[in-house]
């Protein structure tokens, strides 16, 4: 199931993972857009990836 970004930093916040959900929606790649945040938060926080992908 595809999730957005602004879905996943939804489903964290509500799962309490407000300081994550934050720094989600503050990431920016080299380009400076979004694109590629689900790699990111798969390697920083791969103990989340179910509270993203399986909510």
């Amino acid at each position: 199931m595809s999730v957005t970004r602004n879905e996943a930093i939804r489903r964290l916040d509500a799962a309490g993972q407000r300081k994550v959900a934050t720094e989600l929606n503050q990431w920016r790649n080299n380009w400076g857009n979004t694109g590629g945040w689900g790699g990111w938060f798969r390697g920083q926080y791969p103990d989340l990836i179910n509270t993203v992908w399986t909510a």
